[in-house]
């Protein structure tokens, strides 16, 4: 496939909204409100697509911020610090759609969480879930405990 049969087939993946335990009731997805706001915080969750270009393949699912942006500074190969901190931020709110086209083995290793749901350690995995009903949860603390935003 090219490219752009890729997107579209990605763009209609994402519209795509499950079912709460199989009832009527569509999950809430986290609105842009709620992106732009966890994306300027390293201790709230964003909901994203993760597709790997080397493989073809892709996954939705929910991260940290600060790994998102970590993996988009691996990919673009520069050095982590602060102006690549803000460029990161600059291409996840530029990105619409919420889709991240990644090849860098690092990048990828950054967003296991997505990839592999099963990696998130059982406070963030309840988070994650918690955040398909409210659509934004942070850390509240050092405990590591989520609450909604």
């Amino acid at each position: 496939m090219n490219k752009t049969t890729w997107a579209v087939l990605l763009l209609l993946c994402s519209l795509v909204v499950p079912t709460i335990s199989g009832g009527s009731e569509a999950q809430i997805v986290q609105t842009r409100a709620q992106y732009e706001v966890s994306l300027r915080h390293s201790d709230y969750l964003v909901q994203i697509t993760v597709v790997d270009d080397r493989r073809g393949e892709f996954w939705t699912g929910c991260t940290r911020t600060g790994l998102l942006l970590g993996a988009l500074a691996d990919e673009s190969g520069q050095a982590r610090g602060i102006h690549t901190h803000d460029r990161a931020i600059a291409t996840a709110l530029s990105n619409t759609s919420r889709t991240f086209h990644f090849s860098n083995p690092r990048a990828l290793y950054n967003l296991t969480t997505v990839i592999d749901p099963s990696a998130l350690s059982g406070t963030v995995s309840r988070a994650c879930i918690e955040m398909k009903k409210t659509g934004c949860m942070r850390e509240q603390d050092l405990t590591g405990q989520f609450v909604p935003c």
